[in-house]
């Protein structure tokens, strides 16, 4: 098989999804849908071949007889295969522009995907930005795009206060309430996840969005193809996606019975993949009360406590850390009185968070929270852009240290 010439596309299966499923026209075949790829992996984990890249180098009656699938499907998939060159020059194009492509059958493919949407979950993404896509604990943030001042500022707040604990914020990346909590989780030095249902290349090109795909702060993330333009198909389709690579959701604003938002929402509420949480004020829109009525959990002010406590916490991701199935960011690193003094002298001179994460050990949630907890305290100070840290001369350490462990 000729390799794809993307670094993110490594083994002889993630190439052959990629061929496959890949939402990108080259060549005559139509690449699968996610229902096509499914039943074509159920057939394959059914036969003697077991793995995609076994396909690769088939006739078109090879696969017929191999999978028992009718002639015009084999004709379809050994032809998908055969564009290997014609796919990876238009890769290597995407790449030039700063977008990346990984299949379920890699590594860095993000595992609540799988174990939450089993074959439903999209055969290939495409991104930009950070690779790791949720590091640690998300909270999806969702809300119409013609949100109030109010609701707005319930979401800037959020974004905030999700930042400040070290997690992820995960949205649409449309405009409103999706974007203002996005944002202002990434100005507060934390991190965002945006499952886009527009024009990933487009996108991309906006300048606010550049500068935080820049400094490691956001990743975009998107099924569909990256050029594809915003359709409402798209927007629904993507809901799910939202609240499969989150730990809770919350709800700003949401018009009662329907809208993407509604969708998505009863979506989960039925599935169950997450707890629901949705914005209860005065000055919340109607359908939030209704989202209320249907089982949502209600969130009268814009802080996490609720969303990871105990009542009802939040369901686990998988990890590939020594606690299996603790997010990252819960696993215990070590006291925080013991690591103060090193991080103290480590942070004379300006440090970045990776430097930081690899000098302490600590996973990327954690340092992200002990490093924006300080900064709101006054102990660090975080400079430039990518961020770097250092310690502020002549400030006490702050009573926030003394938990006992961080994350």
């Amino acid at each position: 098989m000729e390799r794809l010439g993307v670094s993110s596309v490594a083994t002889h299966d993630s190439q052959a999804i990629a061929l496959l499923c890949a939402p990108i026209a080259v060549g005559d075949a139509k690449p699968l849908t996610s229902s096509e790829w499914a039943k074509l992996a159920s057939a394959i984990h059914a036969s003697a071949l077991e793995r995609p890249g076994a396909l690769v180098g088939l006739t078109a009656s090879e696969v017929g007889d191999r999978l028992g699938v009718d002639r015009d499907v084999a004709s379809r998939v050994a032809s998908l295969l055969d564009r290997g060159g014609t796919l990876a020059f238009e890769l290597e194009r995407l790449e030039g522009r700063g977008i990346w492509i990984v299949a379920r059958a890699d590594d860095a493919y993000p595992d609540p995907l799988k174990r939450r949407l089993g074959l439903r979950a999209p055969a290939v993404l495409f991104g930009a930005g950070r690779r790791e896509v949720v590091p640690g604990r998300g909270v999806a943030v969702v809300g119409s795009r013609d949100a109030s001042a109010e609701a707005l500022e319930f979401a800037e707040e959020l974004g905030r206060s999700i930042a400040r604990e070290g997690a992820t914020v995960v949205s649409g990346a449309a405009r409103g309430v999706d974007r203002t909590a996005m944002a202002s989780a990434t100005d507060a030095g934390g991190s965002a996840v945006g499952v886009v249902a527009d024009s990933l290349v487009r996108l991309t090109q906006q300048p606010d969005i550049r500068a935080a795909l820049a400094d490691e702060l956001l990743t975009l993330v998107t099924p569909y193809a990256p050029e594809a333009r915003f359709s409402v198909g798209n927007a629904m389709g993507r809901n799910h996606l939202i609240y499969c690579l989150s730990d809770a959701a919350v709800v700003v604003a949401t018009a009662a019975g329907s809208g993407g938002t509604w969708a998505g929402a009863i979506e989960n509420l039925k599935a169950g993949w997450v707890p629901l949480w949705v914005w209860d004020s005065a000055a919340a829109p109607e359908g939030n009360r209704e989202l209320l009525a249907h089982g949502g959990r209600p969130l009268d002010a814009p802080t996490v406590e609720a969303l990871f406590s105990g009542q009802g916490g939040v369901h686990t991701v998988a990890s590939d850390s020594p606690a299996a199935g603790v997010p990252k960011s819960a696993v215990p690193a070590a006291p925080v009185a013991a690591l103060l003094p090193a991080l103290e002298r480590f942070l004379a001179t300006p440090r970045t968070e990776m430097e930081v994460r690899k000098e302490l050990g600590l996973a990327q949630g954690q340092a992200r929270a002990l490093l924006t907890r300080g900064v709101d305290s006054g102990w660090f100070v975080r400079e430039g852009k990518p961020y770097r840290y250092v310690a502020a001369e002549g400030v006490a350490q702050p009573a926030l240290f003394d938990a006992a462990q961080v994350g």
